[in-house]
């Protein structure tokens, strides 16, 4: 840590929240606490949220996981070792993607195609078709325009 730098050899804290105390001073702490509950908020909110029983467990079993660490961080320095917390920033990052995944679904399922006709709205599998119609109706008109203009 730093106090090598400065030619001090004390040792390793056996307490995460010490160290981070003694090399990055209270704002540092604070923001590894900052960061250890998003990490639990986002475990619920996906429990909570999830639309099914995978999405629903990873949820649980993250949020379940952050107050194992903080115990587990008071006898032990395990955040600096990549093997030990490595499948966590992965689980973040999955927890993380299924939240804003989940987020878009619920917003355009919600979200009306405005238009002519249309006062009801369309759903977002009705809006995907019609988009996939209108493209294969001008590919098929690019399809006839290259077979006329293009000189052979």
């Amino acid at each position: 840590g730093v106090f090598n730098h400065l030619g001090l050899i004390l040792g390793d804290t056996h307490n995460i929240y010490l160290k981070i105390l003694l090399e990055q001073g209270v704002l540092g702490l604070i923001v590894f606490f900052a960061l250890i509950l998003s990490f639990l908020v986002q475990g619920v909110k996906l429990y909570r949220n999830g639309t099914d029983e995978l999405e629903k467990g990873l949820g649980l079993g993250f949020a379940l996981c952050v107050p194992v660490l903080l115990v587990n961080n008071f006898f032990g320095d395990r955040w600096s070792y990549l093997e030990l917390n490595g499948y966590l920033w992965i689980f973040a990052g999955l927890v993380g993607r299924l939240i804003l995944i989940n987020r878009q679904e619920t917003q355009n399922k919600k979200m009306p195609l405005k238009g002519k006709g249309n006062s009801k709205g369309m759903t977002h599998l009705k809006r995907i078709s019609k988009y996939q119609e209108i493209r294969g109706r001008l590919s098929e008109h690019q399809g006839i325009r290259k077979h006329y203009i293009t000189p052979s």
